[in-house]
């Protein structure tokens, strides 16, 4: 009886042990963050779980987002700007922050505010993914956050008429692409795929696009002066002539 006891004594204290180590290891264990499947770099600042929330340095986390950060240190505000436009304001210590976007100003309310850690801002992970239009999702057993670009209509939309305004043709023309594949009749944004296309270029593209357009909507003088201007450099003059003859007859 005296050796089961101590037998039992001796697996009681290695489950012991086990069971420290491994809560040990949860605390240590910094939280992993991936943008759009990509893991973010954090340089000498992890991010940490702070009340249930992840909080990461703000400028290795914007600039994952294609954002531009601003840090004022006599009011300890940070102020975030996505690519298309949205600002996201916050402030050290408050659970209050603003978002200005589409010219409109919204209150954020957090759970835990912004704070400096090792002298590096901190800002939560879910606000900041969530403002900028992002999904956000969390998985405790790897203590990993996701951050994905939503697949939707309207985010292929806004990506695309992002990068055709600074005239990166080919990752437009990828964005309308999903888009077509979401909405596939709507002609407009065959025109602009056409567009983009035009400027690469890639002609038969183009043209593929706008003949389609022009079969659903075929009033749009627009469309008939784009693929006269394809004909045009495909060396087919009649029938540029005509699609540009039909654009001003629209037109007027």
């Amino acid at each position: 009886m005296i050796y089961l006891v101590r037998k039992r004594s001796k697996a009681v204290v290695v489950l012991a042990l086990l069971m420290v180590g491994i809560m040990a290891t949860s605390v240590l264990a910094a939280p992993k963050v991936f943008v759009n499947g990509l893991q973010v770099k954090f340089a000498d600042t992890e991010p940490i779980i702070d009340n249930g929330r992840v909080l990461v340095p703000l400028r290795a986390i914007f600039e994952s987002m294609q954002a531009e950060v601003n840090w004022d240190a006599s009011t300890k505000t940070i102020r975030a700007t996505s690519k298309h436009g949205a600002v996201l304001t916050l402030s050290i210590g408050n659970t209050r922050g603003t978002l200005d976007k589409d010219g409109l100003q919204t209150d954020i309310i957090m759970d835990v505010p912004p704070k400096i850690v090792n002298g590096r801002t901190l800002v939560p992970l879910r606000v900041v993914g969530e403002s900028f239009n992002k999904d956000v999702k969390w998985q405790s057993v790897g203590l990993s956050a996701y951050i994905d670009d939503p697949q939707n209509y309207s985010h292929y939309i806004g990506e695309a008429d992002y990068y055709m305004g600074i005239k990166d043709w080919g990752r437009a023309v990828n964005w309308y692409t999903k888009a077509l594949e979401s909405v596939p009749n709507d002609h407009q944004v065959m025109y602009k795929k056409a567009y983009c296309n035009f400027q690469i270029p890639d002609l038969n593209a183009a043209m593929f696009d706008l003949n389609k357009a022009i079969s659903l909507s075929p009033k749009k003088g627009e469309y008939y002066e784009l693929r006269g201007k394809v004909y045009e450099k495909l060396g087919k003059s009649s029938e540029a002539t005509s699609d540009l003859q039909r654009a001003n007859e629209l037109k007027d």
